[in-house]
């Protein structure tokens, strides 16, 4: 019986996920990109180096659409040159500031709003969905059966603890501490990452004991 409804409870909430990621997902993903005006400067510049696929620049103006890093300023700021690099360089420093203030809103201005937890929190419950479909059908078809009696509370709250994992996730998106996760720093990589940390929601939260860990030491006293 607890196995039923525990499936039955998986499947209405991976529907319910399923919904709302298709309503917010375009919305969050055109919030993502952002546009600084550059007012014709192009006229008096031109391409020196293909711009890469996550920025664009127009006669009006600069955009992209995910979180831009330090490592890739350089590479933006020799996409363009002067025309004559003697007396139009104020072009280019004017350019270079624009693209200065365009990495600084890529930074600060990033969709980080309801949608965008509502969405990462769907990402995350079909990542736990996933996990307890491969779950449930391994252990019945392959293992004989899991004793619910012990294990469905582990079922049950696996997509409560990924409530405070999308808090974390989006915190963690912007910072640097977990680089390793978010290398590229665009939306749609970081709902993958969302959906894997629900699928393997214990192996995450286990990286995240390590880390902790790691920063903080471990008691002698409790050993959890």
């Amino acid at each position: 019986m607890k196995k039923i409804i525990i499936l039955s409870l998986t499947i209405i909430v991976c529907f319910i996920a399923l919904h709302y990621t298709s309503i917010y997902y375009s919305d969050v993903l055109s919030k993502s990109n952002v546009e600084i005006p550059i007012q014709n400067l192009t006229k008096n510049l031109r391409i020196k180096d293909e711009p890469p696929v996550w920025f664009a620049i127009s006669d009006t103006s600069i955009s992209t659409y995910k979180a831009i890093d330090n490592s890739e300023k350089e590479l933006l700021y020799n996409c363009m040159e002067p025309i004559d690099s003697i007396k139009n360089d104020s072009h280019k420093q004017e350019y270079i500031k624009k693209v200065n203030e365009l990495i600084y809103k890529s930074n600060n201005n990033y969709s980080n709003t309801k949608q965008l937890f509502v969405l990462t929190l769907c990402i995350v419950f079909l990542g736990c969905c996933a996990r307890t479909f491969y779950d449930y059908i391994g252990w019945e078809c392959y293992k004989g059966g899991q004793n619910m009696d012990t294990w469905w509370p582990w079922y049950v709250c696996r997509p409560i603890i990924g409530v405070p994992i999308t808090a974390f996730l989006i915190v963690a998106f912007r910072t640097s501490m977990f680089s390793s996760l978010f290398s590229s720093k665009d939306l749609n990589t970081y709902l993958i990452v969302s959906f894997l940390a629900g699928f393997a929601m214990m192996e995450f939260v286990t990286m995240l004991r390590r880390s902790s860990k790691a920063l903080f030491g471990s008691s002698k006293l409790v050993n959890l």
